[in-house]
């Protein structure tokens, strides 16, 4: 009789968790759509079947917040993003132990998460803390490894080590590579060689982390300014991408962005493929517009409309974009603040600036969903930052640099070059509107000769400017060696980046012949005149 009872409990526990990885699994598929409504309420049913079960707090806890708080970050819900990450952790530490592997892969997770936030800085104690674990376990399998190592590259990306980060995925390759397949190869308990067919399942999982690898490697050489090694890794990845997992999966959108927006940050036109419209347009065939990257693309699709001075087509664009924002999201959520953003581009790209820095500062201080250190927040005060540069409002100017800087820090560390490149654009500031010439000068030795110079390569879009503005510091300091020096770096950077027909490439030419000028050098002048 009581072998009965144990078997009825048994088939019991395995039918109910059955039907729970099944409410899950219904919750994530709506996450992966782009139906975050969907996937939170599908969440929220499950919770409130698991825990009437169960208990308040039961095994699945630490589950339900990591995705209530991954589902919230989707949906611009930030607080609650990170009340449900912090809850997650601590009833994943109490329920499953510290320094246990469980533990570890919730690290791992939250970490994910804080990369995709754009919290950099968390992403890595969150890493090194699950290292520690790791480490310690001694029980981690290689994909594992490999999962850490890729969470820990785009996290160094991020920060702007662009150099660590390239050098991780390098060394991870070989093993993504060699996972790539349908079938693989392995040794059997008597030391023979059988090969195992995967599952369609399985091999789609595997493509995609594989994807991913190239899709973040694309990223780390294109934001570093190695372009001829990022255009080789997108010409690899692109059909590869699309021939494994077909051309709407969203791995093939993804890369696709980060390419797109390596090019416009380069000043590159872009071909039909990259195009925000025709990548939007293939993202909508398989998922909804709600979805995160949508948005990304939409707000780059209406920059790009603005440049082009497309009017028309940038307010039936922008029309579509707010009806499916307010359709899909909550009014807290931060993507409403994202819709009000992109209106202050319009304003200022047809010269309408009246009440326009004080419609900024409100954004600023009067929504409840914009919180102060966050990617949005700094992007409104680069807005404010030139929007004071072309009122001349220089001191306004120099306190939103100064923002800027401090959330950067924040975000990703005082340390990180990416912190440091928000300073060298203070330096640049001052060199251009102040007299503050001797605090430009060491901003440039700390920040761009010390730290952001070795992990930049001529193609990086701050580059150039970076270039001009030293050269001209060193001029304005008598420093004529290194002043001829550094242009004759950037030089090499324009004759890299762009043409010889390029207005950009003749600005350098002519800076060169200036300096040349000053120094007597007529000769030397007149020839980078007439290669002007």
């Amino acid at each position: 009789m009581a072998a009965v009872l144990v078997c009825f409990t048994l088939a019991f526990q395995a039918q109910a968790q059955a039907k729970y990885d099944k409410m899950i699994a219904a919750a994530e598929a709506a996450y992966k759509s782009g139906d975050y409504k969907k996937a939170i309420a599908s969440l929220a049913k499950f919770q409130k079947k698991a825990s009437g079960k169960l208990g308040k707090t039961n095994k699945y806890t630490p589950a339900y917040h990591m995705m209530l708080a991954k589902y919230s970050l989707a949906s611009g819900l930030v607080s609650d993003f990170e009340k449900n990450l912090d809850e997650a952790l601590r009833t994943s530490a109490s329920i499953h132990g510290e320094n246990t592997l469980a533990h570890f892969l919730k690290l791992l997770e939250a970490a994910e998460l804080y990369n995709l936030s754009g919290s950099h800085l968390n992403a890595r104690q969150t890493l090194d803390q699950a290292k520690r674990i790791g480490e310690a376990n001694g029980q981690l399998t290689e994909v594992q490894n490999a999962r850490w190592d890729l969470a820990y590259a785009e996290t160094l990306t991020g920060q702007g080590y662009y150099t660590q980060a390239i050098d991780r995925l390098s060394e991870r390759e070989k093993f993504y590579v060699g996972r790539a397949v349908k079938q693989e190869t392995y040794v059997d308990n008597n030391g023979g060689l059988k090969t195992r067919k995967l599952s369609e399942e399985e091999a789609k999982a595997r493509f995609e982390d594989y994807a991913r690898f190239l899709t973040l490697m694309t990223k780390a050489l294109g934001k570093r300014g190695s372009q001829t090694a990022a255009d080789s890794v997108y010409i690899f990845a692109e059909p590869w991408t699309k021939n494994k997992l077909g051309k709407f999966n969203m791995n093939n959108i993804t890369l696709r962005l980060e390419m797109a927006k390596i090019l416009i940050g380069h000043g590159t036109s872009l071909s039909r493929e990259l195009d925000p419209a025709d990548i939007l347009n293939d993202l909508k065939a398989e998922y909804k517009t709600s979805h995160y990257i949508s948005i990304e693309l939409y707000e780059l699709y209406l920059a790009q409309l603005l440049k082009a001075g497309n009017q028309s087509k940038y307010l039936n664009i922008k029309l579509e974009y707010e009806k499916m924002m307010k359709a899909a999201f909550p009014d807290k959520s931060i993507y409403n603040v994202r819709v009000k953003a992109v209106e202050f581009d319009s304003k200022l790209s047809r010269e309408k600036t009246k009440d326009l820095e004080n419609d900024a500062i409100k954004l600023l201080t009067g929504s409840q969903s914009l919180p102060k250190n966050s990617l949005l927040t700094a992007e409104v005060y680069e807005f404010l930052y030139g929007l004071s540069v072309y009122d001349k409002k220089y001191a306004k100017a120099e306190e939103y640099r100064k923002q800027i800087t401090d959330i950067k820090t924040t975000l990703l560390g005082a340390d990180a070059p990416e912190t440091h490149l928000a300073r060298i654009k203070t330096a640049n500031y001052l060199l251009d509107f102040t007299n503050k010439i001797s605090d430009a000068g060491k901003i440039y030795e700390e920040s761009y000769i010390n730290i952001v110079a070795p992990q930049i390569g001529p193609w990086q879009k701050d580059h150039l400017e970076i270039l001009n503005h030293l050269a001209m510091y060193y001029e304005l300091t008598d420093r004529y060696r290194e002043a001829t020096e550094t242009l004759e770096k950037a030089k090499f950077v324009a004759n890299a980046k762009y043409s010889n027909k390029d207005y950009e490439y003749a600005t350098e030419m002519t800076n060169i012949a200036k300096l040349q000028i000053k120094k007597g050098q007529y000769e030397k002048a007149e020839e980078n005149l007439g290669a002007a």
